[in-house]
């Protein structure tokens, strides 16, 4: 071999190496174009990372220690959306799809290893995406919103809120912070 070619080579795996973390955000799916809500929801796709923040009843912040690492991506129909959220000792993945008759996203929720299953829905409302969760996410517990704000590209924050069975208003329980990870070579992995 000669060194003219052994030099290309070399230049080429380095540029294969060093341009790795560039991943196709495509892998992740794309959706579909025939309606634009179909894609609402496409800044999720990707890895995402998650600080998460608990908001005690009397309003003071307590960081949690642990990371959530989430996984979005948009099947291969383009209006089918999954996600998939980790954190140390807990797994739940969600599924879903616009209702264009409703004109709001409806999405089924399971966590099998809490036995936790409920139906929400999303709906974008302005420059934030607010998810509806009737029952919990357990399915017979409080209602809970989240609203997912201050969306750019790598980065977006969700404000979790738990209605009070006294009063009937939005309590905010956690903040969390979503930073975009490196995404995967090979796709997402749920």
């Amino acid at each position: 071999m000669s060194k003219r070619t052994s030099f290309f080579l070399v230049m080429l795996l380095f540029g294969v190496t060093a341009n790795s973390h560039a991943i196709d955000l495509t892998l992740y799916g794309v959706p579909d174009t025939s309606r634009p809500e179909y894609a609402e929801q496409a800044y999720l796709r990707g890895e995402w990372q998650a600080k998460m923040v608990y908001i005690n009843p009397d309003g003071t912040r307590e960081p949690l220690d642990a990371t959530g690492q989430i996984t979005a991506f948009y099947h291969s129909d383009g209006k089918t959306l999954q996600s998939c959220f980790r954190a140390p000792g807990f797994y739940s993945t969600d599924i879903q799809a616009f209702d264009e008759k409703e004109g709001k996203w409806r999405a089924h929720f399971l966590n099998a290893n809490l036995q936790r299953w409920s139906h929400f829905t999303v709906e974008k409302s302005g420059e934030t995406m607010e998810r509806m969760v009737p029952g919990g996410f357990a399915g017979n517990a409080a209602d809970i919103k989240t609203v997912a704000r201050a969306i750019t590209g790598t980065s977006f924050k969700a404000d979790v809120f738990q209605k009070s069975a006294e009063t009937g208003a939005w309590v905010q329980t956690y903040e969390m912070t979503y930073t975009r990870a490196p995404l995967s070579e090979l796709g997402p992995h749920c």
